[in-house]
């Protein structure tokens, strides 16, 4: 029975770790789908951007923090 106390802190530690992939994946699947949005943009004309009122050089902006509300 000598082992019995080790298998709730070897639970918190693996509930740790997943929750650290968990965020892992999460941050790369967010950098991914703005890096898509980045290059979707980017690859409109300056006539098409102006249609949505973005201007290329808020791009990277525009994907990060979203458009400010009218």
């Amino acid at each position: 029975m000598p082992t019995t106390y080790l298998i709730a802190p070897r639970r918190r530690r693996a509930a740790r770790l997943l929750g650290l992939f968990a965020a892992l994946a999460t941050y790369l699947a967010r950098a991914r789908e703005r890096r898509q949005a980045s290059n979707a943009l980017y690859n409109l004309s300056d006539h098409q951007l102006r249609d949505i009122g973005v201007s290329r050089a808020e791009i990277d902006h525009v994907i990060r923090h979203g458009r400010p509300r009218d």
